[in-house]
């Protein structure tokens, strides 16, 4: 019998790397103010919270239709269109050559907030919701 597998577990880890990538984008432009590494360090952590959006929209939220009782699913839901829509004025502030400061603080906050919210009443209930085939479909497991 192997382990069970845990989409928590799993989510933990790709937040980790999110808020990572969050965190040395917010050091350049705070700190460092090298405009360049920090285009590359905003890019990569855009390029993952979109994918990890994605994902979450288009193939955890349709795994099971008991899904759409899980109380906080709309509130993540509008938290992901706001997430994506601080990306985008963040995107366009760094094209002009803004500041991104106030938008970057904004967006931390409720990348903050948001895993709270994932980590501690979504993924949980979804875990006991799903089933293991369904587990390792989205962990990439299924082959």
């Amino acid at each position: 019998m192997g382990k069970e597998l845990s989409l928590l577990n799993f989510m933990v880890l790709e937040h980790g790397t999110m808020c990572e990538l969050l965190v040395k984008f917010r050091f350049q432009i705070d700190h460092i103010r090298n405009e360049d590494v920090a285009l590359r360090a905003f890019n990569n952590f855009k390029e993952k919270e979109q994918e990890h959006v994605f994902i979450e929209e288009n193939v955890v939220f349709d795994f099971n239709k008991d899904i759409k009782k899980i109380k906080v699913l709309d509130v993540i839901k509008k938290q992901h269109k706001a997430i994506l829509k601080l990306i985008e004025k963040i995107d366009e502030d760094l094209k002009n050559k803004s500041d991104v400061v106030a938008n970057a603080q904004q967006l931390q906050e409720l990348m903050k907030i948001h895993v709270r919210l994932e980590e501690e009443k979504f993924y949980p209930v979804l875990d006991k919701e799903l089933k293991e085939h369904q587990k390792k479909i989205y962990n990439g497991q299924d082959k």
